[in-house]
């Protein structure tokens, strides 16, 4: 079921939209027999205006992950590497639940590949620095 009003998709269980806040089942103005039901991202408009799609907004979280895993490469390495992980994760959890409202998938992702970068680069640099003082000890006996 779609909601009348902002048309995005409706559990079973729902009784209110979770996008506009609409009461399930609500219309604009009085109801018609026969009246059509709106396509999925579409909006009801008052006194009878024909529907208008909804522009999906590109998530924050998603280019705050993008932005997290550039400086994770550049500057910050493990500072920002774990923070666009995680930002990431939960930006692309969170576009995956409204597909029809927010993009960015794309964003969060790279942001999330950014940061395992850093992270693994960070671990071979420590790795290497513990292989070169288990060298030096050993050479200093």
């Amino acid at each position: 079921m779609f909601c009348n009003q902002c048309g995005s998709q409706l559990t079973d269980q729902a009784r209110f939209c979770p996008v506009c806040g609409a009461l399930r089942g609500a219309q604009f103005g009085p109801a018609v027999s026969g009246q059509q039901t709106l396509p999925p991202g579409a909006m009801a408009m008052p006194s009878g205006m024909p529907p208008t799609q909804l522009v999906p907004q590109t998530e924050s979280m998603a280019i705050v992950s993008l932005v997290l895993g550039i400086l994770s490469l550049t500057v910050f390495h493990f500072l920002a590497g774990i923070p666009a992980i995680i930002v990431g994760r939960s930006a692309r959890n969170k576009i995956r639940a409204y597909p029809q409202q927010l993009t960015g998938e794309g964003m969060a992702t790279a942001g999330i590949v950014m940061g395992w970068i850093s992270v693994g680069i960070i671990c071979c640099v420590v790795l290497l620095f513990v292989v070169v003082m288990i060298v030096i000890g050993v050479n200093a006996r």
